[in-house]
């Protein structure tokens, strides 16, 4: 009984043994680290802030789009008046 492993217990002894590598930073960050960020957390917490600034101007260009434009009344009632004189 002693002998049995499960397949969780080489993954997670995977994970531990593996390291971050230069070639595994992604681009953004690579990216940012040449423009003059020191470090990738600090890389990886500008990225997440530019997306969400870039999520925010999008849901508030956006915002007016599903809203139903409101109905001029008074070409309504002009009609209404119109229909009223030639009815009589």
């Amino acid at each position: 009984m002693s002998e049995i492993e499960f397949e969780t217990d080489s993954i997670v002894g995977d994970m531990n043994r593996r390291k971050t590598s230069a070639e595994e930073v992604p681009f953004f960050v690579k990216w940012l680290m040449q423009l003059g960020v020191r470090d990738s957390t600090t890389a990886n917490y500008i990225l997440i802030g530019a997306t969400a600034f870039f999520i925010g101007a999008a849901i508030y260009l956006y915002a007016g789009i599903f809203e139903e434009p409101q109905k001029d009344w008074s070409l309504d009632a002009k009609a209404s008046t119109e229909a009223q004189k030639y009815q009589h």
